[in-house]
């Protein structure tokens, strides 16, 4: 075997075959990778030997088969659950008896220059870095890009991120100093008083963080009524502007949930009713297996109306959205019924009683009412 040291056109052919072999490599990961979600895509909803091992290997992974107790290793699943018990008792176990109070001595606060920074506008190297830095191989967005593609293209972008940011500096963060200067000003004249911290330390009013404010005060008639005056509409056409909001009417919808409207009107839930078909039609029942159209009435369907649930529901609502579950899990379309083999009344029984496990919305909205007691 010769030995010796490699001429210098050698080290480039060298260099080119692990350049290759390296971008074969790559590829045949590539492959592996979309040949495995096109076979999930295909036989994952499937009651198929394929999903069956998919899933035990999934549980074999996440199982403990064994922890080290006192030195020994333990295979007994009741001796597992007992240390894992105690060991987590034990992390959130209060263990004083007595908290320190809040010292407020020397209270730190924020030089010019770093509270300057915090409000100031995003700058174009700023946003890029931050969308550079993000992971580009995660699932895509509603768009159906994902970040790889958003940096690849970053040039047809760059102006798009960057309006956005600027339009959410300017309407979000920095006008809510005209809201902080009010509320300031108030304290200082005696309108509102807000909370005194221990140790003579600072007077606190309020809270401003992204785009929430918390007002803290004495809990007083006076101060609600003075915080109503300051929020009034003589204050409001002065605040509007500087706040970065539209003044609005009732009702309105915040988090989801109707407000100020009349909920015993059953055209009032329209918005639920449309929420609920807009999902069947966008996943295609008749495309799904028996258990696929299961297990997407357990963790969607019954999650979509659980803000509303809080309150009462009329019955003609109810009636109405488990007839969409109904039709929906027997494989169904918006305006064609199948044959509904089981009795709902069957379907909605726990497993180990022989139904499968749904719950019925009624119940649902009792077991959250029982909560306001």
């Amino acid at each position: 075997m010769e030995n010796r040291d490699l001429e210098e056109e050698e080290e480039c052919i060298k260099a080119e075959c692990l350049k290759e072999l390296s971008e074969l490599s790559e590829l045949k990961v590539k492959d592996l990778r979309q040949k495995s979600r096109v076979r999930w895509a295909s036989c994952g909803d499937e009651n198929s030997k394929f999903f069956h091992g998919f899933i035990n290997n999934r549980k074999r992974k996440n199982s403990i088969p064994g922890l080290i107790i006192n030195g020994e290793c333990c295979d007994k699943p009741k001796m597992i659950k007992k240390e894992t018990f105690g060991f987590y008792r034990k992390k959130f176990k209060e263990e004083m008896v007595s908290r320190p109070h809040l010292n407020c001595h020397n209270f730190k606060r924020l030089s010019d220059v770093d509270a300057n920074f915090l409000i100031e506008k995003f700058s174009r190297e700023e946003i890029k870095v931050a969308v550079f830095g993000c992971n580009g191989d995660r699932a895509p967005g509603p768009d159906g890009f994902n970040f790889r593609f958003i940096r690849h293209f970053w040039e047809l972008f760059e102006e798009d991120f960057f309006g956005i940011m600027s339009s959410f500096h300017d309407t979000g963060i920095l006008n809510k100093e005209a809201f902080s200067s009010t509320l300031s000003k108030a304290m200082e004249v005696g309108i509102f008083k807000g909370l005194q911290t221990p140790n003579e330390g600072p007077m606190v009013s309020h809270f401003l963080y992204a785009d929430d404010a918390l007002l803290i005060g004495e809990w007083s008639d006076s101060n609600l009524a003075n915080v109503a005056r300051i929020l009034s509409e003589v204050e409001q056409s002065r605040l509007v502007g500087g706040l970065g909001c539209r003044k609005g009417e009732l009702p309105f919808i915040h988090l989801g949930i109707m407000v100020g409207a009349n909920m015993n009107n059953i055209h009032n839930w329209d918005r639920i009713v449309d929420s609920f078909k807009k999902r069947l039609a966008l996943w295609k029942a008749h495309s799904l297996s028996i258990g696929g159209r299961v297990i997407l009435l357990k963790a969607v369907l019954e999650s979509l109306p659980v803000y509303y649930f809080s309150i009462f529901i009329p019955c003609k609502v109810v009636e109405t959205l488990e007839k969409i579950m109904k039709r929906f899990l027997w494989g169904g379309a918006n305006n064609v019924n199948k044959m509904h083999w089981v009795a709902w009344e069957r379907v909605t029984l726990p497993k180990h009683m022989g139904g499968l496990g749904i719950s019925r919305l009624r119940d649902v909205n009792n077991s959250l009412l029982a909560k306001l007691g």
